[in-house]
């Protein structure tokens, strides 16, 4: 019996032993996390910023000032009144119409709303500086409003468009779709108490991965072991790509008869036909993922469901001339990215957050100005 407890104690003992030293070497990763990043990691893609929105379901909240950092960026986010990104003068835009003004209205998710970059190096503000450079408006000033919200899908930002931001009188419209031109379907979520975006539908597993994210030991681990795996990684079986912030299914060749092709037409409709209706322009701007510009990133999405890239770059490739045959100004910005990319050293997509970095953005932003430069006067209302 004594041999027992002597046992039972000694086997106790090693389990609070490593108990102890997982709790350690738990505190010491999440300090050395706040110390490399100024920030906490269970706020490193979890912000409270959000509000409800009776037309669009969830925006940013307004008049705010929040401090995001991780170790890739240190930022600072300022909305105005609205909810629009702002810089921290907070500035407001007038619902009223002004002849000498040529106003943009970008509409989008993360990548429109500057993820992980200060509003100064984000697309809408480069935009606005290379129109401005390029005097595009013909004698006008350039205003480009951000009506980016992070997760939003397409089809709420047109429900948004067609309840509020047609009052602010656009001249053009640009509307990002981000991995695929097959609009995202709007996802069961809400937005709690705290401002955080909360899903309605997600199941234990999710909530018990979300929470490991959260742990220091997980995070750098799964940090490290990417780091090292080759960008042969075994793919993913269930032909979804995960870890894009939106649903994106494996495709083959495309089909302009597709149910989901038609479908996709069908809102493209409904989104032109609602902008050209308030007057303005509708410009479709579509880019991929950062594991087409940058190859090297295979390592990052393999095991995520990223399979054959060039089939997927085709896919979207055909897609954009689809819909420029139907009569839609689609600009793919694949090429333009792609090529932007071998002229510099710098990334334009963060590796471990996959957002656009401030090259990124300035990269986008070329891309649709010289878009807009060779279509002017359709996007001046002068083309015959």
């Amino acid at each position: 019996m004594g041999s027992n407890k002597s046992m039972i104690r000694k086997w106790l003992s090693r389990i609070l032993y490593v108990v102890f030293l997982i709790l350690v070497v738990e505190i010491a990763l999440q300090g050395f996390y706040f110390l490399s990043s100024g920030g906490f990691l269970f706020s490193r893609a979890a912000v409270p910023i959000f509000t409800s929105d009776p037309h669009s379901v969830w925006a940013v909240q307004p008049n705010l000032s929040y401090h995001h950092a991780t170790t890739e960026f240190s930022i600072d986010v300022f909305t105005n009144s609205e909810g629009f990104r702002s810089s921290s003068a907070h500035e407001e835009y007038a619902r009223s119409r002004d002849e000498e003004l040529f106003r943009v209205i970008v509409l989008g998710p993360s990548f429109a709303f500057g993820w992980g970059v200060d509003h100064e190096d984000s697309f809408t503000q480069a935009l606005q500086s290379r129109l401005l450079e390029a005097e595009f408006g013909g004698g006008r000033r350039i205003e480009v409003i951000n009506r980016g919200v992070p997760g939003l899908p397409a089809a709420h930002n047109l429900e948004w468009y067609r309840q509020v931001g047609r009052h602010y009188t656009p001249d053009l419209v640009i509307q990002f779709m981000y991995g695929s031109l097959i609009p995202a379907r709007p996802p069961d979520v809400y937005v709690d108490e705290d401002g955080f975006l909360r899903d309605r539908k997600v199941t234990a597993r999710q909530r018990l991965v979300a929470r490991a994210k959260k742990s220091g030991i997980v995070f750098y681990s799964w940090l490290v072991s990417t780091r090292l795996r080759s960008g042969s990684s075994e793919p993913g079986k269930s032909g979804k790509i995960e870890g894009a912030g939106r649903d994106l299914s494996v495709r083959e060749a495309f089909d302009p008869e597709s149910d989901e092709v038609l479908e996709a037409t069908v809102f493209y409709d409904d989104l032109r036909r609602t902008v050209e209706e308030s007057g303005a322009r509708l410009l479709v701007f579509h880019f991929p993922l950062s594991y087409v510009v940058h190859p090297e990133d295979m390592a990052r999405w393999g095991h995520l469901g990223v399979r054959n890239v060039d089939q997927q770059i085709a896919y979207n490739d055909a897609f954009a001339r689809h819909l420029d045959g139907e009569g839609y100004l689609c600009l793919n910005g694949t090429g333009d990215l792609l090529a932007y990319a071998e002229s510099t050293d710098e990334r334009l997509y963060y590796w471990l957050d996959v957002h656009w970095t401030a090259e990124g953005n300035a990269a986008a932003a070329d891309s649709v100005v010289n878009y807009l430069l060779t279509h002017r006067d359709w996007a001046l209302g002068t083309a015959e």
